[in-house]
């Protein structure tokens, strides 16, 4: 009986370790996913890098029909999001660029510096 409550015992203590090895791992697996947004541009497109790079996204300035200042509210979180607003990527700080698109869709870029990602969209629009 003995024998059979350690047994017990240390294969709840090696689940609990396996699961947080695993917790471990997935977080690690996120950060480096999710530490930073880099938001770059070309002539003709503006691209939003998450982390070391395997998440990214693409939009084609010319499709851009409006940007404007935003700034999104903390319960709106931070991450890739559906909000009431529009589709948001942050990974911190509530300042941002709302763009709408002209097939009617809204994203909500999260950024430091708000005022020259505007300049930037506005200058290379067409």
């Amino acid at each position: 009986m003995e024998t059979a409550a350690l047994g017990c015992l240390y294969l709840a203590l090696a689940k609990g370790v396996l699961l947080a090895g695993f917790l471990f791992f997935f977080l690690l697996i996120l950060t480096y996913l999710f530490y930073s947004l880099t938001v770059t541009g070309t002539a003709d497109t503006l691209e939003l890098r998450f982390g070391i790079g395997l998440i990214r996204k693409k939009f084609k300035l010319n499709e851009v029909m409006t940007a404007q200042p935003h700034k999104t509210a903390w319960w709106d979180g931070w991450g890739i999001h559906y909000t009431s607003q529009g589709l948001l990527f942050n990974v911190s700080g509530f300042n941002a660029v709302k763009l709408t698109m002209t097939n009617g869709r809204r994203y909500i870029i999260g950024t430091n510096d708000p005022g020259s990602l505007l300049i930037f969209i506005q200058s290379h629009r067409k």
